[in-house]
């Protein structure tokens, strides 16, 4: 896969994060949404926010957390933390992968 455009800011902007991995397995979670989850092939969304939580040292509700501050800017069923904006390491990664597509 090409690297976003963005990468050398997103990547610069993850000096704000403890688990850029995290956000950005959050952000593929919230806009590809129920295709997303069983195309990781975890099982249900709890067993996967578990199994990537595991993954990456982190718990289940932090990957939940994540995904949930992206879901006001997808389409999904999902609102989200619709009550703040995107952090800025946050809307580094929404602007650098939302043009591509799920393949």
């Amino acid at each position: 896969m090409k690297k976003p455009y963005n990468w050398n800011s997103l990547i610069n902007s993850l000096g704000d994060c403890n688990s850029p991995y995290a956000y950005i397995v959050a952000y593929y979670l919230s806009r590809f949404d129920r295709d997303g989850y069983q195309k990781l092939g975890f099982g249900n969304m709890t067993d996967t926010h578990e199994k990537i939580g595991s993954l990456l040292g982190i718990s289940a509700n932090t990957i939940k957390n994540f995904r949930d501050a992206f879901d006001t800017y997808h389409e999904n069923r999902r609102r989200g933390w619709w009550q703040r904006e995107l952090w800025r390491f946050e809307k580094e990664i929404y602007e650098g992968f939302k043009e591509y597509s799920e393949e």
